[in-house]
Parts: C-alpha cells; structure tokens; sequence
C-alpha cells in the first residue's frame, strides 16, 4: 500500500494546528512534532507503522475516537481519508465526521452509553431522545467536549440536546421544573424571563441537591446568582443605578460592593418587606454593613438634577408624572447628558423616552387611536398604518401648537393630510353607534354615565360587536366591563360593601372571603333587574342564604332609613329609585335583549 508522503505531513501539520486552535486550552503536542519529523524521515512508497500511528495519535488527541475505535477503521481507510482532506481542506473534526458516517457500528457502543446516561442519569425522555441520530448525537458531543477543553461534558451536552434538538425531559421531571419555578418566583425575586434562562438540568441539580443535603428557596437562589451571573445583569445594574440616583450612595464606593453581596443583600430586604422591593431599606444597610458611603450633600446631586428633569418634561411635552416615574431615574440623568453634550430640548428627549420605552406610552396609544377612530371617524385599519411612535410625535407636535393641550381634531386633520389616513364614509358612525351603546347600557344595567365614560370607546364598540356575533345581551356587556375595568367600579363596591357591613351586619371578613368584587357586582345587578331599584337588603339576604356570608346581628335598618337614596363615593351621584326600569324589571334580560337585539339589526342594515 503507497502512501502520499507530502499528504500525510499536510495532514499532521493540519491535525496540530487544529487541535490546538479548536481544543484550547490544550498544550502543544511535542509527541505529534515527533511524528511528523519521523514520517518526513521515512518518505517512501510504502505505508509503515509510523505513518498510522501518527495519524493515529493526532485523532485520538483532537478528537474523542478512542484506541480502539481508531483500529477498528481500516488503514486503507484512514489513507483514504488523508487524502480526502488533503483535497478538501479539511480537518480532524471532518476525518472524525466521515469516520462516523462511513462505520456507524464502530461508534455504536459509545452512542449506546451516551443515550443511558442521558435517559438515566439526566432524565431525558428515551422515545424523545431516539429521533436525534446516533451521527447527531456524536457530532453534538464532539462539539462539547471540544468547548469543554477536550474533556466530557454530560450535562452540556443534555442541555444541548433539549436547546437545539428538541428533546424532552420526563413528564416527572417537567413537572418537577414547573413546581421549582412556581416556588422560586413566589418566593425570591427572580423573574420569568431569569428562569426561563437558566437550564432546566440546572433547576433539577439544585432541587437534587436542597433535596440531599437541606436548604430552601434562598439556598437555591444564591447558587444561581452564582453559577448564571450573566442572567442578572440587568438587575444588578438596574439596583446599583437606582442607588446612585434616587439614595445618594457613592458609585465609586457602592462598586466594593460584589454583584453577587448586593443580589443576596437586596433579596434579604426583600424578603423583610413582603417580598417587594425597599432600597431606602437595601441603602441604609449598605452603609450600615458595607461601609457604603453617601455623597456629601444631604440631598442628592441626583435628585436635584432628576426633579429639574421631570418638571421640565412635564411642563415642556404631554408627558404624565406616572409615565415619567415607570422611566428609570437613570435614564432620564442619561438623556439629560446626551442633550448636554449634543444638543436638544425637551422634545428630544421626549423622543427618546418613546423610543426606548414604547410600553409606558401604550394607554397613551390606545386613547389616542381609540378617540380618533370613534369621535373623529378616521378609518382604523388605515389608521394602523401609522406607527405607534409617529403617531405619539406627531400628537405633541399638535399639543405644542395648541398651547399644551389635546387637540384632536387638527391632529385627525394632519394625519389624513400627511400619512394620507383617510375617514369613513359615514358622517360620524362611531360617535352615532357609542351613543346608542351608552343609551342602552345605562337603561338596562346599574352603570352610571361617568362609569360608562371611564371605559374606552372602542371598548364598547367590541363589546357589541362581540355579542352581535356570539349572542348575548346588555348583562353580557355588563359583566365584560366588570370584569375588564374593575378599577371603573371601585368606589361603588366600596359603597355596597361600606352598606352591607355597617346598615345590614354583615361579617366583614366573611363578606370580603367569599365574595369577589365581579361576583357582588354581578348579584347588585341580578337584584336591581327583580327589583327595578337598589335593594341592598335583598342582596344582603341573597350573599348570605347563597355565599354563606355571615352577619354580625339579625338587626335591620329602620323603614325611613331603608328608603334613603345614599350619596355615592366620590362621585357626587345618587342612586336613583329607576321606577322607569319596572318594564325592564318585569320582563328581566329579555326586554334588554330585545333593545340590544334591535340595535344590533339595525345597525348590520345600516
């Protein structure tokens, strides 16, 4: 057998140069220079032992073939292979990958005992595992062990296997991850998303491990913070800005302090608070237990300088305090630099706020489209077409011309003139159609008109087109608001809940155990449609005979008392006898139904 001697020293000088450019940290290899130097001595036209064994040495070294599996793949073969990479360009890892694909029975054993272990040891699912290939499954390893420094990694590689190949872990072990996630995020401040990014196989060692040898949330919490630092970056820079700005510490001070101390540090205050966050809690005992120090002046330089920044945002753009606050301090001190060094005015950094922070805009965003599509009539699909962030510069221009005020109709103007948005056909369908939404809702419910006005337009307007398409009635309307806007309805389920408890004795505890809000509200209006009016006494009989709501005393209000019209919280309201509602009283959701229903027929005519 020949063998091309000026090949096989190409191929020796390629298997040492990869091995130590893909298997750092790797030493040189001085056995291979040997080798090389011996196969350029024995140049001849005959393989011999050294030229194998050469070969031999520099795959086992670059590679995870083993002694035996090397001599069970023919010389002819290894030659062939030589040559191969010769005229390809290739590389240990390709001879390693033909080796695989041409003799899938030398490397069955060792996909055999890779499988096992992955099954047994680390829980993979056997029938999940089965649809890698043995050839991916080896490839897949030969990729870790090369990361890993030449050196076997089992629990990278069945990580690696569920990331990139998709294979499952046993239902057991699934829902063992499901539980650890539900206790870690109830019971420490880690996020979803921080979760979610630390391996599965990491969250079962750390189970296994509290499990062995005792511990609790916190326990598993620091290991994360230690092995996944990367995974709290955010966090941590986030803590040690808000220190800086809001708490006056010394930046330069405050960075003695490791990341992982404050991640521990600032859990253990939350923890203090009921699991919510206390950085004036988290700074003093920085100070207190890491000689943190403060900056000189009592008031932060930070403070000063984000309150100047907030009161010329409010003033100079349609900016609301709540949006500016849901802003971290440290960007806004970011965005007053940039203007500094730059230029700029407010409306720039306003700007920049909408762009980085689109989240804290999008009520802003809803309200705007929202009015704009049924009180201006602009058509909402071609609507849409204008980005959120054009439409929110294009609004403060408006506000600014305007002397710092909404403006909707000019900018309705502009965005039909300049995005080429175009209206309806109809004169004003939306307001028409809200009209005759808000009539009906307010004849056949409890809802007051500032309730009906506190929720969107295009709310009710999908609320109707909802029940024209599945069924339902004004209640059906009724009980989507309530369960979508309970903040509207506040005040009158403190009211009905200040008048259970305190004129018909009912237990408050109990009261407020057993009856959701949704649920009271929903049985004040089951009673008013009996009753064509309030009738608290009657709903204070139903929550007790059918929510088993206990009372204080049998005592009832006096007659004269009863018949009193209350004045509703903070609203200036009074809740009216509604006698015009007695047909609707008698004829209970049908005759609402039927006023919907007529609505709705007319409105498909129209």
């Amino acid at each position: 057998m020949k063998i091309n001697t000026k090949f096989n020293k190409k191929l020796l000088a390629i298997l040492s140069l990869a091995a130590l450019a893909n298997v750092a940290p790797l030493a040189p290899n001085d056995g291979l220079a040997s080798n090389l130097a011996l196969v350029e001595a024995q140049a001849s036209n005959e393989t011999n032992a050294s030229d194998i064994e050469a070969i031999k040495q520099s795959m086992i070294e670059a590679t995870p073939i083993t002694e035996d599996q090397f001599g069970q793949i023919s010389e002819d073969a290894w030659v062939a292979y030589v040559e191969q990479g010769n005229n390809q360009g290739g590389d240990p890892s390709a001879v390693y990958d033909w080796a695989i694909e041409d003799y899938p029975e030398v490397f069955e054993p060792e996909a055999t005992n890779f499988r096992t272990a992955m099954v047994e040891n680390y829980n993979l699912d056997e029938e999940s595992l089965n649809t890698v290939s043995d050839r991916d499954l080896l490839w897949l390893e030969y990729q870790i062990w090369m990361a890993a420094g030449g050196q076997e990694d089992l629990s990278a590689l069945a990580d690696a296997l569920v990331e990139e190949h998709g294979v499952e872990y046993n239902q057991d072990d699934n829902e063992r991850v499901e539980a650890l996630k539900e206790t870690m995020l109830a019971s420490t401040p880690l996020t979803d998303d921080q979760f979610e990014a630390i391996p599965a196989t990491s969250w079962l060692e750390y189970s296994d491990r509290v499990n062995e040898g005792g511990g609790d949330p916190s326990t598993v919490y620091n290991w994360a913070v230690e092995d996944y630092p990367e995974v709290f970056e955010d966090t941590i820079a986030y803590i040690r800005g808000t220190l800086v700005s809001d708490y006056n510490l010394n930046e330069e001070s405050l960075n003695t302090v490791s990341d992982i101390d404050l991640l521990w540090l600032e859990y253990s205050v939350w923890v203090d608070a009921g699991n919510t966050e206390d950085f004036e809690t988290l700074a003093q005992r920085l100070i207190d237990e890491h000689d943190v120090i403060q900056d000189d002046d009592e008031e932060s330089p930070g403070d000063e300088r984000l309150e100047a920044i907030k009161q010329s945002m409010i003033d100079a753009t349609p900016l609301t305090d709540d949006q500016f606050e849901a802003i971290p301090a440290t960007s806004w001190l970011e965005y007053s630099d940039r203007v500094n060094e730059g230029g700029g005015d407010p409306s720039t950094v306003y700007n920049w706020a909408v762009e980085d922070y689109p989240e804290v805009f999008e009520d802003t965003i809803a309200y705007i489209r929202g009015t704009l599509v049924s009180d201006y009539n602009l058509n909402e699909e071609s609507l849409n077409s204008v980005s959120d962030i054009d439409l929110l510069w294009l609004e403060y221009s408006v506000w600014v011309e305007a002397g710092n005020t909404e403006d909707f109709e000019t900018l309705a103007q502009r965005l039909i003139e300049e995005h080429d948005v175009i209206q309806d056909d109809e004169e004003t369908p939306g307001e028409t159609e809200l009209e005759r939404i808000r009539t009906v809702m307010i004849e056949s419910t409890p809802i007051t008109p500032d309730q009906f006005e506190a929720i969107p337009a295009t709310t009710w307007i999908s609320y109707t087109e909802q029940i024209n398409e599945e069924g339902g009635d004004p209640s059906t309307a009724y009980n989507w608001a309530l369960r979508d806007y309970p903040e509207v309805f506040e005040d009158t389920i403190a009211y009905i809940r200040g008048e259970l408890i305190n004129r018909y004795n009912l237990e408050e505890a109990s009261l407020n155990e057993r009856v959701s809000d949704q649920e009271l509200l929903w049985e004040e209006y089951t009673v008013w449609l009996q009753n064509g009016e309030e009738n608290l006494e009657a709903l204070s009989q139903v929550l007790v005979q059918e929510y088993g709501v206990r009372t204080t005393s049998t005592q009832v209000p006096d007659e004269d008392e009863e018949n009193t019209a209350p004045t509703l919280p903070n609203t200036g309201e009074t809740r009216t006898s509604y006698s015009t509602y007695i047909m609707i009283a008698i004829v209970g959701l049908v005759g609402a139904a039927l006023l919907l229903r007529d609505y709705f027929v007319n409105n498909k005519e129209a």
